[in-house]
């Protein structure tokens, strides 16, 4: 492998840090952490079609989730684009066998039930409850923009703006926008003070500032995508949650698309704010908030 990217430790330090950049920082590190994992089953770089068909069936019998798969494609992909080698995983093959895997552990994200505008309350009310006013912010935050996990807990005290009508969080880097153009996503006041993500929003930055850390690169919620995400869970469970196995922190995302499309509001106005690049990929969403809304079986007058 050192031989591999033996030219890239070669250029200059400048040069290195813009090859660093050039992906957000949530997606490099989960590119290592698949890198890792297949390297400690036995797996090498540079790799072969046959050994990555190979570790991916060990991800099926160790039934890890469909974004594990993808994970390890796309670092896999990523390693060999700066090698400048041909990547083994397009390989008809290996693709044919990802398809497999993933038709075969079932699509994680379709797993994760949207959460509802109770359950929302629910749960905030329960992480205030425990003293856990950080996550309970990043829930308000998660729900109402309609960004990933790893979005909301990258954003940073530098990225939020106030106006009359309520905040605005800007986005770097995202999985959604890899070139870093970045995009400002609104957050308005709610009518309801325990649901208002603004309010939250204040509260958080006033106890930023008062443990003396306001800066504008402090990180507005200090965890992982997936201490967050466990957060959200146990929230879940504790309080009760007859669905309670079936959120996550995505159960946000999909509960704001379905909660807006329920209400009317059109495509490109849900995929501005969700970053959605795939219209295709947000209409399954869609069609599932509007599932007894749009059936034929509505009509027969029953």
């Amino acid at each position: 492998m050192s031989n591999e990217l033996a030219r890239i430790g070669a250029l200059p330090v400048e040069v290195q840090t813009l090859i660093g950049k050039s992906r957000a920082d949530s997606t490099l590190r989960a590119y290592a952490s698949a890198i890792r994992t297949f390297v400690a089953w036995g797996g090498t770089l540079p790799t072969t079609p046959t050994e990555a068909c190979e570790y991916i069936a060990e991800l099926v019998r160790r039934e890890r989730r469909p974004p594990s798969v993808r994970s390890f494609v796309a670092a896999v992909s990523w390693w060999y684009s700066l090698t400048g080698q041909p990547d083994p995983m397009m390989d008809p093959v290996v693709k044919a066998t990802v398809a497999g895997a993933v038709r075969t552990l079932g699509d994680a994200e379709s797993q994760a039930a949207a959460m509802t505008k109770d359950e929302l309350r629910t749960i905030t009310r329960w992480l205030y409850a425990a003293d856990d006013a950080t996550t309970a912010t990043a829930v308000l935050v998660g729900f109402v923009s309609g960004r990933r996990g790893s979005e909301v807990v990258g954003f940073t005290v530098g990225d939020v703006a106030f106006a009359n009508e309520g905040a605005t969080l800007r986005l770097g880097v995202t999985k959604g926008d890899q070139t870093g153009k970045g995009s400002v996503v609104a957050l308005p006041y709610s009518s309801d003070p325990a649901l208002c993500p603004v309010r939250a929003l204040r509260a958080r930055l006033i106890e930023i500032n008062a443990r003396g850390r306001l800066a504008e690169r402090t990180r507005l919620f200090p965890m992982t995508r997936a201490t967050f995400n466990r957060k959200l869970k146990a929230a879940a469970h504790d309080a009760g949650l007859p669905r309670a196995d079936r959120l996550s922190s995505h159960s946000l995302r999909a509960g704001f698309i379905t909660r807006a499309a329920k209400a009317g509001a059109p495509e490109w106005a849900i995929a501005a704010q969700t970053g959605h690049r795939s219209i295709a990929v947000l209409r399954k969403y869609i069609r599932s908030a509007r599932l007894f809304e749009d059936s034929a079986a509505m009509k027969l007058g029953l």
